[in-house]
């Protein structure tokens, strides 16, 4: 789904200080029209990584593999492709506590996960061992049509300005004739949107707020000069 918002300015060159027809270099009358537009699409993309560590319940110690092994369970029913969850990083340290000189190791593994659907991560992060989970982070929000959306808003832009040259000529019994120069204002295009941080994650019935919600928008603007024939 995506939403697109189109709008336009008028600047006369020529005729006195608020609308000219006149061009004080060559004679040339010219309109001059700032064309913008703007869309927002759903994310088809989701770029997470997490980190699990070992624990100790009931005084019995849960590795980081056992928790992989839940892991991995959960691809099959979310229908994600294991080629889309990688290991990112394998670490430890020692810890020591009192009285006991030979220390203990724990492990930390990080995992990188894409999905298609936005609404699956919460879904997916939620059946993950609250004990083991460590931290989570969005690390990228994008659509894999994502250039072609931008076309499509860039082109609009265009139009607009087009159009609008069109009608205010109109209006004046006047014809816009051809471009005579193009100029681009701002654009708004990422290939990566949305990075957030939720660290310290500690309970299966916490929410990642904001991940369902999350849209991107795309903006283009540009400033065109038309002949008036």
């Amino acid at each position: 789904m995506k939403r697109i918002l189109l709008f336009g300015i008028i600047i006369f060159s020529g005729f006195n200080s608020i609308a000219q027809f006149q061009s004080e270099k060559n004679n040339q009358r010219t309109i001059e029209v700032v064309g913008s537009a703007s869309s927002e699409i759903e994310p088809d993309q989701v770029h997470i990584s997490f980190t699990i560590k070992d624990y100790e319940l009931s005084g019995k110690e849960i590795h980081v593999d056992k928790t992989e092994a839940s892991i991995k369970q959960l691809l099959d029913k979310y229908h994600i492709n294991p080629k889309d969850f990688t290991v990112q990083n394998i670490y430890g340290y020692m810890t020591y506590e009192d009285n006991n000189k030979a220390g203990h190791y724990q492990s930390r593994k990080t995992y990188g996960l894409k999905v298609s659907d936005l609404s699956v991560v919460n879904s997916f992060i939620a059946e993950i061992d609250k004990y083991a989970l460590e931290s989570v982070n969005i690390d990228e929000v994008t659509h894999s049509d994502l250039s072609v959306h931008y076309k499509s808003v860039r082109k609009l832009a265009v139009s607009s300005a087009k159009q609008k040259a069109f009608d205010v000529l109109s209006g004046f019994g006047e014809k816009c004739g051809r471009v005579v120069k193009i100029e681009e204002i701002s654009s708004n295009y990422n290939d990566k949107v949305g990075v957030q941080s939720i660290s310290n994650y500690k309970s299966a019935d916490s929410e990642t707020s904001g991940i369902g919600s999350q849209k991107i928008k795309l903006s283009y603007q540009v400033r065109v000069v038309f002949e008036i024939k």
